[in-house]
């Protein structure tokens, strides 16, 4: 384990390699934990893929949406737990891509994230978080017919970003780690993205056919 003072140092860390996970503090002299993030995440920056939990002073939904958006992979809130700690290392070291497998989505993620999910329906209540299913399930059909209907580099760019925010914010796991990775490779002006926009779209079919089983349309998850 190697620990730095500020976030500017955290970002010269991941890029000197040797690191398969990242706690990043949210609050930080220099550069604060977005900042990091959002410079670790830039093309050409090194580790673009490398699993990043965000430490956070709050876990509203606003605070978690701005790690998602800033390219983080999961949040804790604080005072840390020990055992939420560790289960979140352990989660993402399990399904983090291997050596070698930049470009491929990380293996065995989960489609839904249940602890997030959970996490939403304490604090926002189950008729709240399912009214947020019933409009991901409509945001998933349409970047669906999208992913499958376009080659333009712009417009995916664009849904892969809004596929990101809006399936992290609901712990669509696997729909988040394909959409960044297909934002990634986007940005860094890959010619061959066919596979990824499949493997999206085919990781947004799961995404919809989950949230439909665990939030059925019309009917409100438990309080």
């Amino acid at each position: 384990m190697t620990l730095v003072n500020d976030g500017a140092a955290a970002v010269e860390a991941v890029r000197a390699g040797g690191f398969d996970l990242v706690l990043m503090d949210m609050e930080m002299p220099v550069m604060d934990g977005l900042g990091a993030t959002r410079a670790i995440r830039r093309p050409g920056a090194g580790r673009r893929d490398i699993p990043i939990i965000a430490l956070t002073a709050s876990a509203m939904p606003e605070e978690v949406a701005r790690c998602r958006d800033a390219g983080m992979d999961d949040h804790l809130a604080k005072p840390i737990e020990r055992a939420a700690l560790l289960a979140a290392v352990a989660r993402w070291s399990r399904t983090m891509a291997g050596p070698g497998a930049t470009g491929t989505p990380a293996t065995e993620v989960a489609v839904l994230d249940d602890e997030v999910l959970r996490g939403l329906e304490r604090m926002l209540g189950g008729a709240k978080v399912a009214a947020l299913a019933d409009g991901l399930r409509e945001r998933l059909g349409e970047s669906i017919d999208i992913l499958a209907a376009t080659t333009d580099r712009a417009c995916l760019a664009q849904e892969a970003h809004s596929l990101a925010s809006f399936a992290g914010n609901l712990g669509c796991r696997e729909l988040t780690s394909c959409s960044r990775l297909l934002m990634s490779a986007l940005k860094a002006g890959d010619e061959d993205i066919g596979p990824l926009v499949v493997r999206t779209a085919d990781a947004a079919r799961r995404a919809l056919i989950a949230i439909e089983d665990r939030y059925p349309s019309g009917m409100p998850a438990p309080a």
